[in-house]
């Protein structure tokens, strides 16, 4: 097991009093994930836990923009969510099919934010891909792979379709990801969660995490857009974004142009996501789908996501709804 440094140690000691910390499931600038178990429920979740203390002020309101600063603490995004949608608002958001769930987050007297939400057995998008890439180069005795789909035509419409409906909810209530890529949306797997959890159970706590070998399909209500860091607040009276947030090969034109932006960039992030499934590639500098792409509904999809002028890509719910996404994706 990877030794622990002083601040993971110093989070643990913070965490150990409400749940036992299993081990590290990564760690990154803006903090380290910890697997849990909860002393109470008995359930397994997952801990994402800052490294420095810098709470949101108390006296933003709905009709104010807010923004969150580079640090981009995730305990900062929860209490923007919760603080900016009162009510049912906050509550609808919050309860959203495809949005990671948040179980609590709260403060530590050791100056350290903690933000409980629930575990992804399957991890990320990311992390799916290259357990794929891994075993494929394996079986073909570790030879260069060409460009290939990362994922079957099927599992990457139902990713879009999951992300999709948690953007038509978020960008409703004036909310802009900013950050939509691989490393963000989550995929859930009740049966591979299971034998996690009897691994951790047992006293073997240094082996790996028990990862699903038999491929299946994604379903829709299993995966869930996270990591709202950097998130940001459409202001009624200026509907309008500015300043990089994000990483790089996913910004829209306007973002990385340094031009006011709105809710169309994520839809632009979204479909740079999709031709990254589809294909194996990053979109071409011109912007326009690789050949690659053959399926004549992909394609159109697409075009519609990555026009080059905001007001001419489709909305979330436009995605949602196209004849793509309907082949593949039951709507229920």
């Amino acid at each position: 097991m990877k030794k622990q440094t002083r601040s993971q140690k110093a989070c643990c000691s913070a965490l150990e009093e409400r749940f036992e910390v299993i081990r590290v499931l990564g760690s990154g600038s803006q903090g380290t994930v910890f697997l849990c178990k909860d002393r109470a429920s008995g359930s397994l979740v997952a801990c994402k836990t800052s490294h420095a203390h810098c709470p949101i002020p108390s006296n933003n309101r709905m009709n104010r923009r807010i923004e969150l600063k580079a640090s981009g603490l995730l305990h900062m995004a929860a209490k923007l969510l919760r603080h900016a949608f009162r009510g049912a608002k906050g509550l609808v958001l919050m309860k959203t099919r495809n949005v990671l769930p948040l179980h609590s987050c709260f403060d530590s007297s050791d100056g350290f934010a903690h933000l409980i939400t629930q575990f992804c057995s399957e991890g990320s998008l990311l992390d799916i891909v290259l357990r794929n890439i891994h075993s494929e180069g394996q079986a073909k005795g570790g030879k260069a792979a060409t460009a290939k789909p990362l994922l079957p035509e099927p599992d990457t419409a139902a990713v879009v379709a999951s992300v999709a409906n948690a953007l038509v909810v978020c960008h409703s209530h004036g909310l802009v990801h900013r950050d939509v890529k691989l490393e963000n949306v989550f995929v859930h797997d009740k049966v591979t969660a299971s034998d996690t959890a009897r691994t951790c159970s047992s006293k073997r706590r240094n082996g790996p995490l028990v990862n699903s070998s038999k491929k299946k399909l994604l379903q829709k209500e299993d995966i869930f857009l996270a990591d709202f860091g950097v998130a940001d607040l459409l202001a009624p009276q200026e509907p309008v974004l500015k300043g990089h947030a994000g990483t790089p090969m996913y910004m829209a034109p306007e973002v990385l142009q340094g031009r006011p932006y709105d809710h169309h960039a994520d839809i632009w992030s979204l479909g740079v996501l999709m031709h990254l499934l589809l294909t194996g590639l990053p979109l071409p500098g011109h912007g326009k789908p690789h050949p690659l792409v053959q399926d004549y509904g992909a394609w159109d999809l697409l075009l519609g996501m990555l026009s080059c002028n905001p007001a001419d890509r489709l909305t979330a719910q436009q995605v949602l709804s196209h004849g793509w996404i309907a082949t593949w994706v039951s709507s229920s």
